[in-house]
């Protein structure tokens, strides 16, 4: 389904980074993102910790991700899988 959305510059700057960053679309990243959100809102899946914070590395446009948690290899392999 086609659809037209406004998004903030910061936001269609880090989704178009990520798109480029995984080989995907715009629209498949903003699809796979908005799962995850809505996903993550679900009660069974509530997390007590704050969200990650998303930005740009000012030099080479890569997102980066700000944690309370630490980002361990298990978690970047378990990423890795996801299809």
């Amino acid at each position: 389904m086609r659809t037209t959305i406004d998004l903030p510059d910061d936001l269609h700057r880090i989704v178009t980074s990520l798109s480029r960053h995984t080989g995907r679309s715009l629209g498949q990243t903003v699809a796979e993102l908005l799962r995850r959100g809505l996903a993550a809102s679900e009660p069974a899946n509530r997390v007590a910790e704050a969200p990650a914070v998303y930005s740009l590395h000012p030099q080479t446009g890569l997102p980066l991700v700000s944690s309370k948690q630490p980002i361990t290899e298990d978690d970047v392999r378990a990423l890795d899988d996801e299809p």
